[in-house]
């Protein structure tokens, strides 16, 4: 069997750049073990990381921007917005992760009323979740302006 060179060079670079990535890691507090309590969620249990880490795999390389392209984004998103509906005592209505997921595959915008007062929309952090925050505290509020900083975005 002939070994393509193209793919044995970026093989390598692939492993070298993963030797560099650990020894960089080395300098990183531990994500588990509660030493650093921002922006790592330790569970504490070393079961329920090795289960996270196998949904990772499972998810690897599923692009959760766009839930109509994969159907099992919109599931989740739909599970997602069901299970937040519930605890915030909205009831089950037409959300359930199956009714969403598969409105969303069928086209209709995510965030459409699921009952008719009750909306939901799935972001995965970052600016996107801050402005979809602020967007909805105006259509609950009204139209009344921001109060915001000066390094808010603009």
């Amino acid at each position: 069997m002939t070994v393509d060179p193209l793919t044995t060079r970026i093989l390598d670079r692939g492993e070298h750049a993963l030797a560099r990535l650990a020894a960089m890691r080395e300098a990183d507090p531990p994500t588990t073990g509660g030493r650093v309590l921002s922006y790592v969620y330790d569970s504490g249990l070393s079961e329920l990381d090795q289960l996270a880490m196998r949904a990772a795999r499972l998810a690897h390389g599923v692009n959760g921007l766009d839930p109509t392209v994969f159907a099992s984004v919109a599931q989740i998103h739909g599970g997602i917005i069901s299970r937040t509906r519930s605890i915030l005592g909205a009831g089950a209505g037409a959300g359930a992760s199956a009714g969403v997921g598969a409105q969303a595959v069928a086209g209709v915008d995510a965030g459409t009323a699921v009952d008719g007062d009750v909306f939901g929309s799935v972001t995965s952090g970052g600016t996107e979740s801050c402005i979809l925050a602020c967007l909805a505290a105006r259509e609950v509020r009204g139209r009344s302006p921001a109060t915001v900083g000066r390094s808010s975005h603009r």
